[in-house]
């Protein structure tokens, strides 16, 4: 039965040891990320992104609530969103690995 204990112990603090580690690297790269965000705030692409996605965001979610008032809201009708999410997610990677070119974002 000690043995049991002593293992547990062992791995709750490998365990432990490793969610540190993984906290650490997360935070440096959020710091990383929020740096590049910085230094990008007046990209004409980072900027219409987050205007182009806040604003689908709101439609879908104003949508949906609609939806779900009007007692329609069904897991067809939130597939379907989520497929036009897909699409848009697409076309949006193609379009500004594409505007990128031309507006290079500073690294």
């Amino acid at each position: 039965m000690e043995d049991r204990s002593r293992d547990f112990e062992a791995k709750a603090a490998r365990a432990k040891e490793r969610f540190g580690e993984g906290k650490k690297r997360g935070k440096a790269e959020a710091k990383k990320d929020a740096q590049f965000l910085r230094d990008n705030s007046n990209n004409p692409v980072i900027v219409g992104n987050a205007v182009v996605i806040t604003a689908l965001a709101g439609f879908l979610g104003w949508g949906a609530y609609k939806q779900h008032q009007a007692g329609q809201l069904d897991w067809k009708v939130a597939g379907i969103g989520a497929g036009a999410v897909g699409l848009f997610a697409t076309a949006d990677y193609f379009v500004s690995k594409w505007l990128f070119q031309k507006y290079p974002p500073r690294e």
